[in-house]
């Protein structure tokens, strides 16, 4: 029991210093960037709750939002920012598949940078054999 707690526990430490070794980027005209990038659920099918910031930088002030889409292709609209160049922002995520980020200018909806959030798990759900009981 206590290896489970343990297992994941390390996976999280583990997950936590990969990350802080992709921490150099180069730097487009357009950037975003997502921290944490990726997030680990126990089992497959859980949500992974996390909370994550998310830059972005554009060479010339404007209107722009952030937006997320999903695999069936849902947008969820997490902020939009008015003549500005750059931006930051903090969320709360619970998801059970990775999922798109975008930002795009918001008056022509054109996307000008993107990133991935990944979200794996350590387990895979497997299906549990049903055994029949009288007693």
């Amino acid at each position: 029991m206590y290896f489970k707690y343990f297992s994941f526990i390390l996976l999280l430490l583990v997950s936590a210093a990969s990350n802080a070794d992709n921490s150099d980027l180069t730097l487009s005209a357009h950037g975003l960037e997502i921290k944490p990038n990726k997030c680990v659920a126990l089992n497959e099918g859980r949500a992974c709750y996390t909370e994550v910031s998310i830059s972005w930088h554009t060479e010339t002030a404007d209107e722009y939002c952030l937006i997320q889409i999903n695999s069936l292709a849902e947008e969820k609209q997490f902020g939009c920012w008015f003549a500005r160049k750059n931006g930051t922002i903090t969320i709360d995520l619970a998801l059970e598949h990775s999922v798109d980020f975008q930002l795009v200018r918001k008056n022509n909806q054109e996307v000008l940078a993107s990133t991935t959030f990944q979200v794996s798990w350590l387990y895979e759900s497997r299906p549990r054999k049903r055994r029949w009981r009288l007693f």
